[in-house]
């Protein structure tokens, strides 16, 4: 901990605790450029708490090796960033925050805001984000199961079985998307028929009613 008081000190010194006033507005008015914080234990866990609504799932073993670095004094701040959206809401960041509080100590991030929620399959595709973990945050039923499904399908139709193609979570994403969608409109267009034929009932019975 001295060991991260000290590079704190050294060569960081100029960077801001991030506050709650602070945060509210970046996320009313999302600068355009990223922001260089420090983000305290009690900022992480409100952060957590407040803001991190149907995101993925967490990492455990992920979250103690970041909360061992954060506490050995080796956790050093790179390029990748805390985001969040133009919602409001926490898209990516969470392991890392959760650390933050497990360590007990603070860490030193870029934060970036004004992310479109539609793109978060997009966010560390390929590397962190797997198809459960999109479909999850997504709202799917079973994701993990679904996902799993969605891909054999194509593997099947597109005769690719053998080659165990990979295929990208927000193109799975999408296809179930669609999919729904489709299902809805189908589901409204039967209402619609629905409500058609009760208008024709309701007509022929006034005209019987005519003839009495």
């Amino acid at each position: 901990m001295s060991t991260l008081l000290h590079l704190k000190d050294s060569k960081q010194e100029s960077l801001p605790d991030l506050t709650q006033a602070q945060l509210s507005k970046w996320l009313n008015s999302p600068p355009e450029n990223s922001r260089r914080v420090w983000i305290t234990p009690e900022m992480a866990l409100a952060i957590l708490t407040d803001l991190n609504k149907g995101n993925r799932t967490k990492k455990p073993e992920e979250i103690r090796r970041y909360a061992n670095d954060m506490k050995d004094g080796r956790w050093v701040m790179t390029g990748e960033s805390i985001k969040f959206g133009t919602d409001g809401m926490l898209k990516d960041g969470q392991n890392r925050l959760s650390a933050c509080v497990q360590a007990g100590v603070s860490f030193a991030t870029h934060i970036v805001f004004g992310i479109d929620p539609n793109v978060f399959a997009n966010i560390d595709r390929g590397k962190n984000r797997n198809p459960a973990d999109v479909f999850y945050i997504a709202g799917i039923k079973y994701p993990s199961d679904t996902s799993a499904a969605v891909r054999w399908i194509l593997l099947i139709e597109q005769d690719e079985v053998k080659a165990r193609t990979t295929y990208q979570p927000d193109h799975l994403l999408n296809l179930v998307q669609q999919g729904l969608r489709a299902v809805g409109e189908q589901q409204m267009r039967l209402i619609e028929k629905e409500h058609q034929l009760g208008f024709r009932r309701i007509a022929n019975f006034r005209q019987l009613l005519k003839q009495f």
